[in-house]
């Protein structure tokens, strides 16, 4: 139980790395409204694929 915890709190962890580094990338501010509105929940559950949905969602044209 101890190591699923530790599991989950590192690839939020990660997730926010990654956040940080796509955020650093972009001049779109869009894009950094809706990477920001990723929920920590979705985070632990699936890092990866939670920043793909996202990404893709931010370039949709209107």
């Amino acid at each position: 139980m101890l190591n699923e915890a530790f599991d989950a709190e590192q690839r939020v962890s990660n997730a926010f790395f990654f956040l940080d580094y796509f955020l650093s990338l972009s001049t779109d501010s869009s894009f950094k409204i809706n990477i920001l509105a990723i929920d920590t929940i979705s985070l632990t559950l699936s890092p990866s694929l939670t920043l793909i949905i996202f990404i893709n969602r931010s370039n949709k044209p209107d």
